[in-house]
């Protein structure tokens, strides 16, 4: 149904009965008569009187989840319903924690299995206020049938969820897990609803669904301006009159929906921020990697993260944008480990982060509780890393840092760089996975034992970021292994790599000479607009000479 191309509404009997799901076997007529009266204003799709009905909410009544969802399922096929969407609402009186993810994850595929086995058309899970709810929603819904997926989000007055979750960060994170619509929950007056399908539309090409509170006296052509293009599906079941929805019903019964066309963009997110790549510069903060740094082993080891917390926080207030998180420490658990960091650091510090290992059961555990979405480190040439790697992207919707060796290693020439960088955007293409979701890296080598290397990766760099249209980044310290006065190499090479194009460098934040580099570029290259950042920050230091 949804290859059509027209704009469909759906309704519940919540419309008319609150907190109704045993409704749907004590009084079975109520809810039928509800759903007629829907599908006889014209009415497409009907949504299921299960919008609670989970395992915590049905335990206090004397029935279970399986009859509740039977009973509402069997009630919209007798008021013949043309296609009937399983309603799934929020998770309630639970803990807001990563802990909980599979947990809730659980909540929801239940549902979805009873919904499977019962028979409807589609998966509708609206009035989300939590991003790692939506997230396990979608997850259970693809892991457990093959139904169409719609999700929309709760907003509140200030355009953000509860969690503080903003448009840019749901379309961002919905859009990448590759559902069928995504959307929003309902904001009363007309002019707001059309300020925020402008800015869904700006960050997605996902058919949007809206769910708008609609008083009698807004004449719906004013309606016309947000259903020209991106709309697929008007939920009218919070209309105050059903002869509003009567009213809906005709007036876009002939409408044709129409694709958005919205520029496509690289860009991670957290649950409450969203860092755009290839839009000026960004840095990843390189430090909680436990390569050659005991306390940080020990830190993993004993399972004391409250140093690794404050690591991730001094990085942010040093100027990452993101942080890549590496635990990989012998004899340790890597998966319990990085989910437990990961966690530990999401509850504290609010920047995207990028997940750093070499095996991929570590990567997918992670990607999976992670709120947001994430940066997978790495995928390279190898089929046997783009074979693990990129069915975990697409499934749970992240970028990806790309490293240009294969089987023969790393490359000495330029052009075999590049040609692997062509080879990991052809095969990523197999998997859907579009290449702004892909972030070359030309691999920066120590120039101690490569010097001949260095110039080749920054020229591969710079052809691979022009050709393809991709993001790129380096490891900026692995230029100086092995050398003395480390921090002159790094900045040096730092100011090369910034003028071919890296956008978003992985670096030491704390290393000042760094730092005034990407100042002084910033300033160069027009970024920091009148030198206004530069000046604020050098000039009580006497620094005019």
């Amino acid at each position: 149904m949804f290859l059509e191309d027209k704009i469909y509404t759906l309704e519940g009997s919540n419309k008319i009965i609150q907190n109704s799901e045993i409704l749907n076997i004590e009084n079975p007529e109520k809810i039928i008569q509800a759903h007629k009266n829907s599908i006889k204003n014209g009415v497409d799709i009907i949504k299921t009187n299960t919008f609670q009905a989970n395992k915590l909410k049905i335990s206090k009544t004397k029935y279970t989840v399986e009859q509740i969802i039977k009973s509402a399922i069997e009630n919209a096929k007798k008021a013949n319903a043309k296609h009937i969407a399983i309603n799934i609402g929020p998770i309630e009186k639970t803990k807001e924690s990563f802990e909980d993810f599979e947990i809730i994850y659980n909540l929801y595929k239940e549902q979805i299995l009873y919904a499977e086995k019962y028979g409807v058309d589609m998966i509708y899970i609206e009035q989300i206020s939590s991003l790692i709810q939506a997230k396990a929603a979608i997850i259970a819904s693809k892991e457990n049938s093959n139904l169409p997926i719609l999700c929309s989000m709760q907003l509140n007055e200030n355009l953000k969820t509860s969690k503080g979750t903003d448009i840019i960060t749901i379309s961002n994170v919905l859009s990448s897990l590759k559902i069928n619509a995504i959307g929003f929950n309902y904001l009363p007056k007309s002019d707001e609803i059309i300020k925020i399908i402008k800015e869904f539309l700006k960050y997605t090409n996902t058919p949007l669904i809206i769910n708008p509170s609609i008083e009698n006296n807004i004449n719906l052509n004013k309606y016309e301006e947000i259903i020209k293009k991106g709309i697929k599906f008007i939920d009218s079941t919070h209309f105050i009159s059903k002869n509003k929805t009567k009213e809906l019903c005709q007036y876009i019964k002939d409408k044709k929906y129409k694709p958005n066309n919205a520029e496509e963009y690289t860009a991670t997110s957290s649950n409450s921020k969203t860092v755009f790549l290839g839009q000026g510069l960004k840095l990843i903060g390189e430090r909680i990697n436990p390569a050659g740094k005991n306390k940080l082993q020990n830190s993993i080891k004993n399972k004391n993260y409250d140093e690794i917390i404050k690591l991730a926080l001094k990085q942010k207030n040093e100027g990452a944008d993101i942080l890549d998180i590496n635990v990989s420490v012998k004899s340790t658990n890597e998966k319990e480990n990085m989910v437990n960091i990961i966690k530990s650091i999401q509850s504290t510090v609010d920047i995207p982060l990028q997940i750093d290992s070499m095996n991929s059961e570590v990567i997918e555990n992670a990607v999976r509780i992670y709120n947001g979405k994430p940066i997978i480190n790495s995928v390279n040439g190898k089929q046997s890393s783009m074979d693990k790697i990129f069915p975990i992207a697409k499934k749970y919707g992240a970028l990806i840092i790309a490293l240009t060796f294969d089987d023969d290693g790393i490359p000495k020439t330029i052009q075999k760089r590049v040609d692997i960088a062509e080879k990991i955007i052809k095969e990523a293409q197999k998997y859907q996975i579009n290449k702004k979701n892909l972030i070359f890296d030309t691999l920066a080598l120590t120039a101690l034992s490569h010097p001949e290397q260095t110039q080749k990766t920054l020229k591969a760099l710079k052809i691979i970021k022009e050709k393809f249209k991709v993001c790129t980044t380096l490891g900026i310290s692995n230029i100086s292994f092995g050398l003395p006065y480390r921090k002159v190499i790094n900045s040096t090479f730092l100011a090369f790599a910034l003028t071919n194009g890296v956008d978003v460098p992985i670096l030491n934040t704390k290393d000042e000479k760094i730092i005034e580099t990407i100042n002084a570029y910033k300033v160069l290259y027009n970024q920091d607009k009148n030198s206004k950042e530069f000046i604020k920050k050098y000039s009580q230091k006497n620094n005019w000479s």
